[in-house]
């Protein structure tokens, strides 16, 4: 397991264990794909998630720290939940983004 990976796997790790207010899980689903991926291309890459809300974890670059002694990871995590509003953010996505 490269050192990605293991990054990657221990954050999807960490975001399951987040519990909602009755101490069930609070993400339905936590993805890492396989390959890039853009917030125009989630659907279409995974048309039957269904279940939220939902997070996926999408790497960016590692960057060297330090003069090479440690590396830093970007990491970017799209949050995905159901929400109907007119205008302005819903508080519930407020609460998503809050919680994670």
């Amino acid at each position: 397991m490269n050192n990605h990976a293991a990054i990657l796997s221990a954050l999807k790790e960490r975001l399951g264990t987040i519990e909602n207010d009755n101490g069930e899980k609070f993400l339905k689903s936590i993805l890492i794909p396989a390959s890039p991926l853009s917030a125009e291309t989630i659907f279409d890459r995974y048309p039957d998630l269904t279940h939220f809300p939902a997070a996926i974890i999408v790497p960016d670059k590692m960057l060297p720290d330090n003069g090479g002694l440690t590396r830093t990871l970007a990491v970017h995590i799209f949050l995905l939940a159901e929400s109907f509003c007119n205008g302005g953010a819903a508080p519930e996505i407020l609460k998503l983004q809050e919680k994670v």
